[in-house]
């Protein structure tokens, strides 16, 4: 089997120890209640291994973690779950969203809080989608190189095609691409 991209793993758990090196120690995650969506099972996944390895669980053995809507979740369920989030742990500093979208849901309901963004509580994504580098505070988040991505697996392909044309099989490869930390202003 042939794969090319990230751990989304590896990414949210650099993340979490991002926010950790900015002096966050109660640090929440929220995503959604599916395990079908295998990359967000896999951001909570890293997100458990990061908060254990720094010693963060906060009195669970996943940490903060809040389950709310079906994959992907939305807007409006991300700002849902912050409420949910801030109820069930009030003292909760940090935030890591599955995705940007529930980012900024987050981030409006803290607004209409009254919660300082990131003065109450820090916010994180991932994506790096434009709706994080256009609101306000915009949204520190996980960047992804999705057009490296598409030229390695395009070459992969290719590869593969030339093996096939030869009478070979290309044996199974695994391409990782980078990832990078995009930080702004919600933490």
């Amino acid at each position: 089997e042939h794969t090319v991209g990230f751990s989304n793993a590896e990414a949210t758990a650099a993340l979490v120890r991002h926010l950790h090196a900015k002096g966050y120690r109660h640090i929440g995650f929220i995503g959604g209640t599916s395990n079908r969506d295998t990359r967000g099972a896999d951001r909570r996944r890293g997100y458990t291994e990061a908060i254990r390895a720094l010693g963060l669980q906060g009195g669970t053995p996943e940490g903060r973690v809040i389950s709310f809507g079906q994959p992907p979740i939305s807007m409006a369920q991300g700002g849902q779950a912050m409420l949910q989030l801030v109820q069930q742990w009030p003292d909760v500093d940090a935030v890591v969203c599955v995705s940007d979208l529930s980012a900024f849901g987050a981030l409006a309901e803290c607004q209409r809080q009254g919660w300082a963004v990131p003065g109450r509580i820090a916010i994180a994504g991932f994506g790096d989608f434009e709706v994080a580098r256009t609101c306000h505070p915009r949204i520190t988040t996980v960047a992804v190189d999705c057009a490296g991505i598409g030229r390695a697996a395009g070459e992969l392909l290719l590869r593969a095609i030339d093996a096939a044309r030869d009478g070979r099989r290309l044996p199974p490869e695994t391409v990782l691409t980078p990832f990078r930390i995009e930080q702004r202003e919600s933490t």
